[in-house]
């Protein structure tokens, strides 16, 4: 445990663990639900061996991983983070393959905070005989609940005991290596028994009855959730303001806005009205929530930025978000809208556009891109000055981990992540 620890971190002993989008996939004919999937896996046998020197090697490049937890309480489907962290994600599936999890339990389980698994002991010291050194990646953040991580008893100690939280777990950020994220039966895993194993507990936990490996998203059937209501995402934008601190009020103000379809096209500059209702009709738009902070007085030694903005387009479904972000008209209103260059970049998923303008009467560099979080195309927009050091060759990092992760979106996690709750 560690000391001061507003809560114990999950660990591999008895006493005393950031946004990545979902890729959507059509379901093929033959396609099954996590719940048809477990029912024909269960029961599953125990492996021969629990006991290895290493993980091999299973995991392929280009393969999209993916997991379903069958568990006593109903299938709880990740999408695993090959990319940013292949060697826990391929020690993972070297596990599950080899059937290590088959018949085991969820041991720990703690309110409002993870229900922890993977020990075939369940006393919390059981593993399979070796240890993995962490992979923090800065991009996977504990910012909501569903994050699937490995369990730890100090650095580089990782091995094959889990954990998936139920909450938002900032304070786990950069002591844990996370990879996955729930993509359905997030409420499952609220459902397991909670279970102290300081408190001497008299049964066993929640079983696991085993781990299936999904190397084709498309044969897995989910069905998808309405965005939540615009009113609560208009609510949670509100959190916005308590984080310009006292020092700052008289520098920089928050305008939030929440608009109707129709009221979101109508102030869309007047040559991209009619691309922007045309894709809105087509991909089942509902609503937008934005929040633009203003640099008010025009102040950079405190703040490099003259405004940053954050809206959250809502759709009907993911599928619908999915095929809007995925539209080529969203190219071509960005360059109706005045932004007059396109920039690709690695470090974000979609490219970004730029514009070169004046505020404060001085010029600066107006920059847009968006991603998608669930039902929601996200929009982010910085006004950055033009001689600023390094200038535009930082933009992509500013609107992605800055505007993005850093600055909304650990606010916004009770309402992107509804999905997977």
């Amino acid at each position: 445990m560690t000391q001061n620890a507003p809560t114990p971190a999950p660990t591999s002993t008895p006493a005393p663990i950031i946004p990545v989008v979902v890729a959507e996939y059509t379901a093929s004919a033959d396609a099954q639900t996590p719940e048809q999937m477990c029912a024909a896996a269960v029961p599953a046998k125990d492996p021969d061996n629990r006991k290895f020197t290493k993980a091999e090697q299973v995991t392929q490049a280009g393969v999209d991983y993916r997991a379903i937890f069958c568990t006593a309480v109903g299938p709880v489907y990740v999408d695993l983070t090959e990319k940013e962290t292949p060697i826990a994600v391929n020690n993972f599936v070297f596990l599950a393959q080899k059937g290590f999890y088959n018949n085991t339990t969820f041991h720990r389980v703690l309110p409002n905070f993870m229900a922890q698994g993977g020990d075939p002991t369940a006393t919390g010291t059981g593993d399979a005989g070796y240890k993995f050194n962490d992979e923090i990646t800065p991009s996977l953040t504990f910012n909501a609940p569903g994050k699937l991580a490995m369990a730890n008893s100090g650095a580089n100690t990782n091995g094959s005991q889990f954990f998936i939280t139920v909450a938002p777990q900032t304070n786990l950020n950069g002591g844990y290596t996370l990879f996955g994220l729930v993509v359905k039966g997030q409420a499952n895993v609220s459902k397991i028994e909670l279970r102290d194993p300081d408190q001497k507990p008299t049964k066993p936990g929640t079983a696991l009855n085993t781990v299936l490996i999904v190397t084709d998203p498309s044969k897995v059937i989910t069905s998808d959730t309405p965005p939540p209501a615009q009113a609560d995402v208009a609510k949670a934008m509100d959190g916005v303001d308590a984080m310009i601190s006292a020092e700052l009020a008289s520098t920089l103000e928050n305008k939030k806005s929440s608009q109707a379809t129709a009221d979101v096209v109508s102030a869309a500059p007047e040559a991209a009205r009619s691309d922007l209702a045309a894709l809105f009709k087509a991909h089942n738009h509902q609503y937008r929530v934005s929040s633009t902070i203003n640099n008010k007085a025009c102040d950079i030694t405190q703040i490099q930025f003259y405004s940053t903005t954050y809206s959250l387009d809502a759709y009907a479904s993911a599928k619908d978000a999915a095929a809007a972000i995925a539209d080529p008209a969203m190219e071509k209103i960005a360059l109706e809208s005045g932004f007059t260059d396109k920039v690709v970049s690695p470090e974000l998923t979609f490219p970004y556009f730029t514009a070169k303008e004046t505020v404060c009467e001085k010029p600066v560099i107006h920059a847009m891109t968006y991603w998608r979080r669930g039902n929601f195309v996200v929009t982010a927009q910085v006004i950055w000055p033009a001689d600023a050091q390094q200038g535009a060759d930082v933009l992509d990092k500013v609107l992605g981990q800055f505007v993005g992760e850093r600055l909304y979106e650990p606010l916004l996690s009770t309402v992107l992540y509804t999905d997977i709750q």
